[in-house]
């Protein structure tokens, strides 16, 4: 491949079967009863000036670091890369199956055989969804954006007591910004949308029992309808960032954020111009 960026996605569905518990919430003991949406991982290869790299977007709450080490090299010797060319970037759901012996949520001292086999499936399926990637890869232009959404808080609110808890903190430190790029084919058609927000998927809470990617994905689903294009996920510096108004027992709220926030970053990615690497 000459130097020239080139870039592909694809996508496998990851979605668990129904029973699994979901992760997150130490007081959701049951297992999960539905399916919200379906999960993703959605990978990006690209290529240009003799190096490879790879991106993908899980719908997983995280990945058990034996597991991530596996992956990704698996990954890099298909692409012929560096392991450290590979990002594996996790939406982290809370209403996602455990990819791990260490389960928070469910039954919290055993991994059932169902989630014994999940486990096992994911490695192959986000290796496919690089494959159908690099099986698409074209020469491509790159721009980026920022837009803006403020329906995240800081969570360490301090009360009067002196005592930090989990709750709104307005004045603490948090990122509204929506980062945007986008890839297109070298005659200007949509190929990517790589969305960047920091917030935690927490708007389904511990009363849902429902698997879904929570905010993520009707996010994702919008902006890939506004700009006919596929959209990754890619989670920010989310640890102390929650949304405004979470913890519902349903998705009616995960369905509203995620749509405002992919109105948004489509606003943005459609305002972008996109140029050659060289």
């Amino acid at each position: 491949m000459d130097s020239m960026l080139h870039v592909g996605v694809g996508r496998a569905t990851i979605t668990p079967p129904i029973g699994v518990d979901l992760m997150g919430y130490s007081r959701r003991s049951r297992p999960s009863t539905g399916i919200h949406m379906d999960m993703y991982a959605t990978a990006l290869v690209a290529s240009a000036q003799g190096a490879t790299v790879a991106i993908l977007d899980c719908d997983l709450i995280f990945l058990h670091p034996p597991l991530v080490d596996e992956i990704r090299d698996a990954i890099a010797a298909y692409l012929e890369t560096r392991r450290s060319h590979v990002l594996i970037n996790c939406t982290h759901s809370h209403s996602a199956p455990t990819s791990s012996p260490v389960k928070v949520g469910g039954e919290q001292d055993r991994v059932r055989p169902e989630e014994e086999a999940y486990i096992c499936s994911l490695p192959h399926l986000l290796l496919s969804a690089v494959r159908q990637a690099k099986t698409a890869m074209q020469p491509a232009r790159i721009g980026a954006g920022a837009g803006c959404i403020a329906f995240s808080a800081n969570r360490r609110e301090k009360l009067p007591d002196g005592r930090v808890v989990l709750g709104n903190n307005y004045k603490g430190a948090v990122d509204h910004s929506v980062g945007v790029v986008r890839v297109d084919s070298r005659d200007g058609r949509p190929l990517a949308a790589l969305v960047n927000y920091a917030c935690h998927p927490i708007f389904l809470g511990s009363a849902s029992r429902l698997i879904s990617p929570d905010f993520p994905g009707p996010m994702r689903r919008t902006v890939e309808r506004e700009t006919g294009t596929t959209c990754l996920f890619l989670q920010g510096a989310t640890g102390n960032v929650n949304p405004r108004n979470p913890m519902h027992p349903d998705a009616g709220e995960a369905e509203r954020a995620g749509t405002i926030l992919g109105l948004e970053a489509a606003k943005t990615f459609l305002d972008i111009d996109t140029l050659s690497l060289i």
